[in-house]
This record gives C-alpha cells, structure tokens and sequence, in this order.
C-alpha cells in the first residue's frame, strides 16, 4: 500500500501562502479522521508531517483530497472588495468561492446602496419631517409628505432603512394634515354659522 504524499491541488490559488492556523485545520481534519476509521495509524503519521512541512494551499489539501466530503478543506475566501459603481444598484454580485475540486461556485453577496439611492432616502426622511411640522399649519404638511413618500419607494426597494423613516414620517405627516385641514373648515363653519357667534 501506497503511503506516500498526495499531489498538489489544481485549483487556481493552490500556490497560495499558508499559515499556522491552516495547519493547525487541516490537523484537525486528519485526527478526525482516523479517529473515525477512515485512516490507517501509518497514514496519519505521513500525513501529519507533510502538513507541518506544508507551504502552500495545494500542500494542504492534497493530505485530505482522498477523504470523504465532511474532511476535505476549501481554503476560506479573501473578502472581496466591492468597489461602488455609478447608477442604480444592478442586485445581488456574484463572488466566486473556491470548492473541493477546483470548482468555483459563485456566492450571492447584497449589493451595496449607491450613493444616489441613499441621498434620495435622507432627502425622503428630511422632507417627512417636515410634513409632520407644517401638518400643523392649516395642513400644508400633505405636499412635504407625499413627496416624502414618492421619494421613498426607490431606496426601499434597494434595502435603505433611512428611507424607511421618510416613509413612515412622510404618511403620518400626511394623515395629520389631513386631520389639521378637516379641524380648520369644520371650526371655519361653525364660525360662519348663524349662532356661531354667541
């Protein structure tokens, strides 16, 4: 029986830098493994001693490559760096992800907000603000606040919680001024009545 060392990985970082802490996982893996009976005393021995000499991603993977699934060891990505782009948000960014095999299954990761999108958002919270004061001067605090809204509806859809508030600010300040108009005639009319003079 072959005990010797496995050949390196062919997967495209194999020749990638590695530490103490990616030995000490791959360790891991291997004493798992023979405590689960899937190596041989001998093996593990060999095997140990190649990851402790290891210098390379492709190193540590070829001592567990033969291993069923639950033992192999992807090296964990480099997070990537996003670089924001002009216009909308076009969804989710596809990072590629290094797997047993050489493969690279793509991961969804969240767009980021523009900063377009995330100015009309403020401006939304900005102007829901404003509607909630001025619902208290004759209801003028409809206009503010249905712009708020209108301003809103693109940056929730981008996933921005400012815009959020711009909403909810905008709608209450829209139903107060709502109440503040109806208040203002109805006090109109009472003082337009016959005995509303006293």
């Amino acid at each position: 029986m072959n005990h010797g060392l496995f050949r390196r990985s062919p997967f495209p970082g194999a020749q990638q830098r590695v530490g103490n802490a990616e030995r000490g996982a791959v360790l891991e893996l291997l004493s798992r493994a023979l405590g689960e009976g899937y190596l041989e005393l001998d093996e593990y021995d060999n095997r140990i001693t190649a990851v402790h000499g290891a210098r390379t991603v492709g190193d540590l993977m070829g001592q567990v490559a033969d291993l069923p699934p639950a033992f192999r060891w992807p090296p964990q990505p480099s997070p990537a760096v996003v670089a924001p782009m002009p216009g909308p948000a076009a969804g989710p960014v596809a990072v590629p992800y290094p797997v047993p095999g050489g493969a690279f299954a793509p991961q969804s990761a969240p767009a980021p907000v523009g900063g377009a999108v995330h100015g009309m958002a403020i401006a939304s919270a900005v102007l829901g603000s404003i509607s909630l004061v001025s619902a208290f001067c004759s209801g003028i605090g409809f206009f503010p606040g249905f712009a708020a809204m209108l301003l809103a509806v693109r940056p929730l859809r981008a996933g921005d919680n400012t815009a959020r508030v711009g909403m909810i600010l905008g709608m209450v300040g829209i139903l107060l001024s709502i109440a503040m108009f109806a208040l203002s005639f109805a006090l109109r009319a009472a003082s337009a009545s016959p005995g509303g003079a006293g």
